[in-house]
C-alpha cells in the first residue's frame, strides 16, 4: 500500500437512537491534525479503541462504552470477525504513513462507499444496563 499523509476530510459518526429505534448517521469534519482528543470529543468518550472494519476503514469507539447505562450495543460484521461495540462509532479512512497505520478523514465519495458497505453489516443487539 502506498504511504501517504493524513488529510483533512470527513468522518462518519454512527449512533443508535433508542427512543426512535433507529440508527443515526452524521458526517463530521476531521481536521488533518486530528488526534485522540478530537475523536473523544466527536463520540463523547474519555478513552478510545480503534477497531479495523476492513482494509480501507477503521472504527473509533469509546473504550468505556460497555459501562455506560442505556448505551446501545452494536454488532458490526467485518471481513475478519463480528465485533460488538457500545456507544457512538466513528468511521475513518485507514492510511499508511511513514510512522505506520493511522486514521484520516474521507472524501464525500468514500463516505458514500462506506455507507453502502455498512448496509446489512451493522445491527443493534442490546442495551447496556
Amino acid at each position: 500500500m502506498e504511504k501517504t499523509m493524513k488529510k483533512a476530510g470527513k468522518g462518519l459518526r454512527l449512533g443508535f437512537n433508542l427512543e426512535e429505534s433507529r440508527f443515526q448517521e452524521s458526517v463530521v469534519d476531521i481536521p488533518a491534525e486530528a488526534d485522540y482528543q478530537t475523536y473523544n470529543s466527536i463520540i463523547g468518550s474519555q478513552y478510545i479503541d480503534i477497531v479495523r472494519f476492513n482494509d480501507k476503514y477503521d472504527i473509533v469507539v469509546g473504550d468505556e462504552g460497555l459501562f455506560v447505562s442505556r448505551n446501545p450495543v452494536i454488532r458490526v460484521h467485518t471481513p475478519y470477525e463480528d465485533v460488538e461495540l457500545s456507544g457512538n462509532l466513528l468511521f475513518l479512512k485507514r492510511v499508511d504513513t511513514e510512522e505506520g497505520v493511522d486514521s484520516s478523514g474521507m472524501t464525500p465519495g468514500e463516505i458514500l462507499e462506506l455507507l453502502l458497505e455498512l448496509n446489512g453489516n451493522v445491527e443493534i443487539i442490546g442495551v447496556c444496563k
